[in-house]
C-alpha cells in the first residue's frame, strides 16, 4: 500500500487492507462503516476492519466511515489506522477526526495498480 494523498491510498489485487477505528474516550460504537456500498456489519467489537483487494488494476474500493459524536466530551475524536499486507507496504497511515470537525464521515479510495 502506498498513500496518495489524505483520502487516496494505491494496493495490489490480493493485499489485505487493515482500517482501526480508536476513539480516544469510550464513545461505544457511534460510527459505522461501508464498503463498495455494502453495510459492514456486525460492527467488529475491536474498531478493526479488514478486507482483501479483490478488484482488477485500474479499479477501486470505497470505503466509508461515518462517525458520531452524541454525548461525547469536549475534545473527544476518533483516530484512524490503516495499513495494507502487500510487497513494499508503505504503512501504517494514520489520520484522526475530531469532534469539531464540520464534515466527520470519511471516505477512503483503494485503487488498484
Amino acid at each position: 500500500m502506498k498513500q496518495i494523498d489524505d483520502i487516496e491510498y494505491e494496493v495490489t489485487n490480493g493485499e489485505q487492507v487493515t482500517i482501526a477505528i480508536t476513539p480516544s474516550v469510550s464513545l461505544g460504537s457511534q460510527y459505522g462503516a461501508v464498503l463498495d456500498g455494502k453495510p459492514q456489519m456486525p460492527r467488529p467489537a475491536n474498531g478493526v476492519y479488514t478486507f482483501p483487494v479483490t478488484k482488477p488494476a485500474k479499479q477501486s474500493h470505497r470505503f466509508k466511515i461515518v462517525f458520531g459524536f452524541i454525548g461525547a466530551p469536549a475534545g473527544s475524536k476518533y483516530s484512524i489506522r490503516i495499513d495494507g499486507s502487500g510487497n513494499g507496504n508503505k504503512g501504517p497511515f494514520t489520520q484522526s477526526v475530531d469532534q469539531d470537525d464540520p464534515a466527520p464521515d470519511r471516505t477512503f479510495r483503494f485503487r488498484v495498480v
